[in-house]
């Protein structure tokens, strides 16, 4: 993301037509209102695309269209995840991609990608984006309690308030918040009216996100994602699960060979 100021989420579902942060717990206030918390994921949202470095992890995908009436086998594959950062005139952008190792337990081909039923991207690089007082403008926040954990609920703003740098989609959910780290544990999103195939429908999704080490550093990165979009128009509905493991920095290594004797 560019912008310090407002920060968009750009997450995306793709699916297929089957026809018919700087404060340590120390320093952390014992009872934070939501302004504070707020404040600290931005914060930590910022500093995460500022040193978060490129790394691959193992993904494991299903992916299935449900149409009623009919059984559709899903899609199962399992691939090397990798989010790459580029920084351009000082701004960082990060891009997510996979090399597919098996689908349906067979091997892929080299280049094969996952075309359907469903799949998810923006978990890594953009998601914690919809929580923290970055996108203040774009949405409205509560905060509330749930178990252990803190609770922020969150919608978008409504026209005349709604600025034109947001979103144009209506979505609301909630963020639940360590209270100890004031880390996002888990997102739980709902779109109205996303577009999809045959029209409108609602989109849900699920990120569940835990600590990783990267070489001594400590990330919260996406462990689990889950994704239903169930058309308003057509018996048809699609769902995306992943679950991530075994992350490692991405690392360039070079030697040098010496020439032959001649």
């Amino acid at each position: 993301m560019h912008s310090r100021n407002l920060i968009v989420p750009r997450l995306l579902l793709i699916v297929s037509f089957i026809a018919l942060s700087s404060l340590s717990p120390a320093q952390q206030p014992s009872n934070p209102s939501l302004d504070d918390i707020l404040l600290h994921l931005r914060d930590d949202f910022v500093q995460y695309h500022a040193t978060i470095p490129s790394f691959f992890c193992d993904e494991h995908v299903v992916s299935a269209v449900h149409q009623r009436g009919t059984s559709i086998p899903p899609t199962i594959a399992d691939s090397t995840f990798r989010l790459r950062r580029n920084t351009d005139n000082g701004n960082t952008a990060l891009y997510e991609s996979r090399d597919i190792k098996t689908i349906n337990n067979q091997p892929a081909s080299p280049g094969s990608i996952i075309t359907g039923a469903a799949i998810f991207t923006g978990g890594f690089s953009d998601a914690l984006a919809l929580v923290n007082s970055g996108s203040k403008a774009c949405f409205d926040y509560r905060l509330s309690h749930h178990g252990h954990n803190l609770v922020i609920e969150y919608s978008t703003k409504q026209a005349p308030e709604h600025p034109e740098t947001c979103l144009s989609e209506s979505n609301s959910g909630r963020a639940f918040i360590d209270p100890e780290t004031l880390h996002i544990v888990r997102i739980e999103d709902k779109t109205l009216d996303h577009p999809m195939p045959g029209g409108g429908g609602l989109w849900t999704w699920t990120i569940d996100f835990h600590p990783v080490d990267l070489s001594g550093q400590t990330f919260w990165l996406p462990g689990a994602i889950t994704s239903k979009a169930a058309s308003n128009n057509l018996p048809i509905a699609w769902t995306f699960t992943a679950h991530y493991s075994n992350c490692h920095k991405l690392t360039v290594t070079s030697h040098i060979v010496p020439d032959g004797d001649n």
